[in-house]
């Protein structure tokens, strides 16, 4: 081993399938915090990815990882500053700020990343996510839709926001994202759901009728609209409107 590895994981394979299982016991291997935060120096990106992914998955324990967290964010790779901005959602939400910072970042899927991150601190961000509908990637404003949809489970103000997105963003990818988005908030998102079915777009009504199964039973509204879905022009949208009113209600063989 090298001089520069005595305080981070062993340099060897196995090491990053540890980095992982730390990762699952999660805030009972806050042991593990300062040999990870070496492990983020090491040249090896499949270590340091690996470090990443344990650091979020300790949680909050893991917070004195913070410094050089940030200090990745400047980082040229684009992996691992979106690795970063996962870890420092999972941390907690006193590493706000930096996310927000990361919002400015040049790159869509770093900031995606930090989108995602704030998905998981919850309603604190909603102000912040909801500027950022206003980013010009259609990537970040797809994230947008899912992140704020997640949070919306116990804010149920931004629903609104999402199913205005599904009906009137220009972006079928956009309105794709909003349609499986709207499955975590159930019932209350169902005539969106079923309006999406008409969707110009193939797999906005995809989207569409998979959430409305994914819904099940809640969904028994949208049954004659899935009825009809089983005579769209795509095939993939017609099977899974038939597996969707399967799961809605068992009794319905199509």
């Amino acid at each position: 081993m090298r001089d520069s590895d005595k305080n981070s994981l062993p340099y060897e394979n196995g090491s990053i399938r540890a980095a992982y299982a730390l990762r699952s016991i999660g805030k009972e291997a806050k042991g593990s915090v300062t040999a990870l935060i070496a492990t983020l120096k090491d040249p090896n990106h499949g270590l340091r990815s690996a470090a990443l992914y344990a650091l979020g998955g300790i949680g909050e324990e893991a917070k004195d990882a913070v410094p050089a967290l940030i200090s990745i964010l400047k980082d040229p790779n684009t992996q691992l500053r979106f690795e970063v901005a996962h870890a420092l959602g999972h941390i907690g939400k006193y590493t706000l700020p930096m996310l927000v910072s990361t919002l400015k970042d040049p790159n869509e899927k770093v900031r995606a990343g930090a989108v995602i991150a704030m998905g998981v601190i919850g309603k604190d961000t909603l102000p912040i996510l909801i500027s950022t509908l206003k980013d010009s990637s259609k990537n970040v404003h797809a994230q947008v839709v899912s992140s704020l949809a997640k949070i919306g489970k116990d804010t149920k103000e931004v629903v609104p926001l999402v199913i205005d997105t599904l009906k009137k963003d220009p972006e079928a990818d956009v309105r794709s994202s909003a349609a499986k988005a709207l499955e975590n908030i159930g019932k209350d998102a169902v005539p969106a759901l079923i309006f999406a079915l008409n969707d110009s777009d193939q797999w906005v009504r995809y989207s569409a009728a998979e959430a409305l199964g994914n819904i099940g039973n809640d969904a028994k509204n949208a049954v004659p609209a899935l009825i009809n879905a089983l005579k769209d022009s795509d095939e993939l949208v017609r099977d899974v409107a038939g597996e969707a009113l399967e799961r809605i209600d068992p009794s319905l063989k199509f």
